[in-house]
């Protein structure tokens, strides 16, 4: 296994930062290993069912840490997922399309979780550049001027104090 985070443990930057900065190159290579197979090495299922394993663990990690990763979303939903529904097709395998399919589930899912976070990531600078207009503290001209005419005269210029 990659790499596993419970629930129980505290996540840290520190340890999360360096696997986030690497998930454009994981990407690049899974990419590698589903269309450099012209001998169809990986066709086989005892072969290839490691690099599914540890794709899913990528994706996993991905989704849960780095929904925010623009780089690694993008070349995944538009190169990976198209190979690998390739791959599913050429393998014989019912386990391995079967992985195959569950993976670009993974990735569709993903993209909504990346596209979500962006736009919560927008909204939130743009809340932030929205300056509001801090009230005046100053009575308006009208109170003003009833308060005065008040004074001069000693009456009541509210309706309800007329009566």
């Amino acid at each position: 296994q990659l790499f596993t985070i419970t629930s129980s443990q505290e996540v840290q930057e520190d340890v999360i930062a360096p696997l986030t900065k690497a998930l454009p190159i994981c990407a690049k290579a899974f990419l590698s290993a589903y269309t450099q197979d012209e001998n169809h090495v990986f066709m086989k299922a005892k072969r290839v069912r490691d690099v599914l394993k540890a794709h899913e663990s990528v994706l996993s990690f991905a989704t849960k840490h780095a929904p925010q990763e623009e780089e690694f979303w993008t070349f995944t939903e538009k190169e990976i997922a198209s190979k690998l529904n390739l791959f599913k097709e050429h393998c014989e395998s019912d386990g391995v399309k079967k992985t195959c399919g569950n993976i670009v589930t993974m990735i569709e899912k993903g993209v909504v979780v990346h596209k979500q976070k962006m736009e919560e990531e927008e909204k939130k600078k743009s809340d932030m550049t929205c300056v509001s207009t801090p009230k005046s503290k100053s009575k308006s001209k009208s109170k003003k001027k009833a308060k005065a005419v008040r004074k001069s005269t000693g009456k009541s210029t509210r309706k309800s104090d007329r009566s």
